[in-house]
This record gives structure tokens, sequence and C-alpha cells, in this order.
């Protein structure tokens, strides 16, 4: 049998595999309904991929003491400005002075 359904990692809600959508939990939602309909038919959906790997500069930070809010700011940082920013902040301090 062709599994339909895959939990998500972020768990509120599963993935359609056969168009790829992902399906938020939402009982107005046509296809959330559709889903409910396809667990209660006796189907098991996937489990959710495993997340990847921390990559280094994750476990650096895991393994430091940085703490609180810069802690959130690097582990954020969705680019490599706004990483640089960070780390810019945490070398000269916030207010840009060493």
């Amino acid at each position: 049998m062709n599994i339909k359904y895959k939990l998500n990692n972020n768990g509120n809600g599963v993935i359609d595999t056969e168009i790829g959508a992902n399906i938020p939990v939402d009982i107005n939602n046509r296809h959330w309904q559709e889903y409910l309909n396809w667990l209660a038919s006796g189907n098991t959906p996937d489990p959710a991929d495993q997340p990847p790997e921390p990559g280094p500069l994750r476990r650096v930070i895991d393994g430091s003491k940085i703490s609180g809010k810069t802690r959130q700011e690097l582990v954020g940082a969705t680019s490599v400005e706004g990483l640089k920013t960070v780390l810019s902040e945490i070398l000269l301090g916030r207010d840009g002075t060493v």
C-alpha cells in the first residue's frame, strides 16, 4: 500500500506525499479533513524525517558559554550577513566598541 501522508518536522500538520503539500492542522481545511478520514480508515502516516545533524557552528554554540538572547540570535541567524552582525556584536560589544 502506498503511504499518502507523512508527519512534518514541526509537529503542526502533515505532508501529502503525492503532491508534496504541507497540510496544516485546521479543521476547516479540506485537505486536513481528507487526512483525518484517511486516518479513520486505519491508515498510518510515515514518521517525520530526522532533522539533520547540527553543523559545526551549532556544535560550537552548544558547547560554549554563550547563552540567553545572544545564543538565540546566533542559532536563529538565517544568513551569512545576519551571522556576521551577531558575531561582531559579541566581539565588539553591542555598542560597537571593544
